[in-house]
């Protein structure tokens, strides 16, 4: 006896590692944006520190 088959698209299962994907890459997306403008105060810093004419301490991860 045939039964008939449902129509329309095939239900795809969700992959349940893919809520904590995009957990993740949502927060390495807003750890970028820190760094980036962690990275940009600094250099201001530095920039201000030169033009004052204040000596700085030389950092141990610049070569």
């Amino acid at each position: 006896m045939l039964v008939p088959g449902k129509r329309g698209r095939k239900t795809v299962k969700a992959n349940p590692l893919a809520a904590d994907l995009a957990v993740a890459e949502r927060n390495i997306a807003n750890l970028t944006r820190r760094l980036a403008r962690a990275e940009a105060i600094i250099d201001l810093q530095e920039k201000v520190a030169e033009l004052l004419g204040i000596p700085l301490a030389p950092s141990d991860s610049e070569p």
